[in-house]
């Protein structure tokens, strides 16, 4: 995986105007088809020799892209820092949210012009499209969370950040009511008010009214989706191994891991449970490798559809030849403890019951407005034919109620529910935000003159704050599709990547779509500290395989 210096510097200004799906996935590298689906490369056992060079390769590439992720989260530390301006009025805003959206959105505020305050049930920021590689431990949680109060630290006072979840919001008094989440203040409740509210609570698992999805499979959203998962494969592998007395249909029964979603999460996952299988099942758990396999579920006629047809066919062959089933066109209907209940159409059209028994469900289906946004759905009139999320205009204006915006996941704004989209969102709220908050200051100081100085000498002393705030101006959003990226699994990714110069999107896969992954995401990432620690977890996997990440 040598790479001249030339060719790394130009991936590397690619990867800068790469972007993310909400729920991309996680780690590789990859073979050189950058067009049609081609012959799919079949795994194979390697020599000493071969993994020792390969190491060395790693090694210096992985040095290198540690050298140019560092300079980029310097390069952003550098640049996010805090001017004050004493003297300056603030208003209060309040952001509910620590996710894309309402990072990207405090990350641009300016401080000077803003008491900003945040309220989250998480203490952290989790990078989602690495989350399934944590499902199997390619990568360490820690590795993708960055802790709120480190994250703005100088930015928002840390008596200003609460881990607590909103319950309530009374916009006609601009007031919202939080519940602690923390041992310490767990259902206590408080009320904050506001001047600006940005609501960006994201959303939450759809399941379609399937109560046994909740009760007996796993989501991938938050950190504690992938510790649950992991440490469910690890229950079913050891069950299995010192259970002697399972029949052979349980057995194969708890060796049988379906995921339930086409879409780049499930797929991911999918090519990440496939490598455990290949890369350490085989050694830690030998005897029962050749048995444990992996289904995926997608009740529409294909999966990832917003990629390019031909990463598509490349994905789908390689997903045969790692021994990854797809069954497209297969709804489920209901989920009990040890079964999926699913209706097939088959080709003729006609459809079919069937009952597939699984030991581990991974349910990736897509979202759903979390039930404060259907609260506030019902209760504004002019939401009232709002469904998947708040109504809002070019702006990020909640229609019906002032001063309060929405952003990410919990707004419907016509484009996808990705981590790319929200994070354009909240930079792009931010940027007018700053215009508000300049044009508050501006007024506060022309109301001052004119009370200090009278009416007849005021005008000539505000004239120039006057034009200055003529001059400030808000825009209208303006979303860049840069593309997306998905791991597929045995090193390789895909990519579709929007160039300035190019109409069509350009198709990555293989090798060079893991390499481009791989640098994309590290830009990506949003401290220095994640940079470090990611850059060493694909190491000593690497290396050492996945072995430790149970200890």
């Amino acid at each position: 995986m040598s790479v001249s210096k030339a060719r790394l510097q130009s991936v590397v200004r690619l990867s800068r105007t790469v972007p993310y799906s909400k729920t991309m996935v996680r780690s590789f590298h990859v073979s050189c088809a950058v067009k049609n689906s081609g012959n799919v490369p079949t795994p194979r056992n390697k020599s000493f020799f071969s993994r020792a060079l390969e190491m060395a390769e790693v090694t210096s590439s992985l040095s290198m892209l540690g050298a140019v992720a560092l300079f980029q989260s310097l390069r952003r530390l550098n640049n996010s820092s805090p001017k004050g301006k004493s003297g300056v009025p603030k208003k209060n805003i309040v952001v509910l949210g620590s996710g894309w959206g309402a990072v990207a959105a405090i990350k641009n505020l300016d401080p000077s012009l803003y008491n900003i305050t945040l309220v989250s049930p998480r203490d952290h920021f989790l990078f989602t499209p690495m989350l399934p590689s944590c499902t199997v431990g390619t990568l360490r949680l820690p590795s993708i969370t960055e802790p709120i109060v480190a994250l703005f630290k100088g930015k928002i006072d840390p008596s200003n950040i609460h881990q607590a979840e909103c319950t309530a919001i009374d916009t006609s008094a601009k007031k919202v009511t939080i519940r602690g989440t923390t041992e310490a203040n767990e259902g206590k409740e408080a009320v904050i008010p506001y001047d600006t509210l940005v609501f960006a609570i994201g959303a939450g698992n759809q399941t379609f009214g399937i109560q046994g999805v909740r009760d007996h499979g796993c989501f991938l959203k938050e950190a504690g989706d992938a510790k649950k998962v992991f440490n469910r494969i690890f229950e079913i592998l050891e069950q299995v191994r010192f259970n002697k007395d399972l029949s052979p249909e349980e057995r194969a029964r708890l060796l049988h891991i379906t995921v339930v979603g086409g879409g780049p999460t499930g797929m991911e996952f999918a090519a990440e449970m496939q490598d455990f299988i290949d890369n350490d099942v085989k050694d830690m758990f030998p005897e029962l490798q050749k048995d444990i396999h992996v289904t995926l579920i997608e009740a529409a006629p294909g999966v990832l559809p917003m990629f390019t047809k031909s990463l598509i066919t490349y994905t789908e062959n390689l997903f045969k030849n790692l021994n990854i089933k797809i069954m497209t066109k297969t709804v489920v209907k209901d989920v009990n403890e040890k079964n999926l209940i699913v209706q097939k159409t088959n080709p003729d059209g006609s459809k079919a019951m069937q009952e597939i028994p699984y030991g581990m469900l991974v349910w990736a289906a897509g979202i759903t407005a979390r039930p404060l946004t259907r609260t506030l759905m019902s209760s504004i009139p002019e939401q009232s034919g709002a469904r998947k999320g708040l109504i809002v205009d070019e702006f990020f204006r909640v229609k019906g109620v002032p001063e309060m915006y929405a952003v990410g996941d919990c707004a419907f704004s016509g484009l996808p529910a990705t981590a790319q989209v929200a994070n354009q969102q909240g930079a792009w709220l931010a940027k007018n935000l700053n215009v508000e908050g300049k044009k508050f200051a501006l007024h506060e100081r022309i109301q001052a003159l004119e009370k200090q100085l009278g009416e007849k000498e005021a005008p000539s002393q505000v004239a120039g704050l006057k034009q200055q705030v003529e001059q400030l101006k808000l825009e209208p959003f303006k979303y860049h599709h840069q593309g997306a990226l998905a791991y597929v699994g045995d090193e390789k990714a895909i990519a579709d990547l929007k160039l300035p110069f190019m109409k069509k999107m350009l198709p990555l896969q293989g090798i060079v779509g893991h390499t481009f992954w791989r640098l994309a995401y590290l830009n990506e990432l949003i401290s220095a500290r994640s940079q470090f620690m990611v850059l060493i977890d694909w190491l000593k996997t690497r290396l050492f395989g996945r072995y430790d990440a149970k200890v």
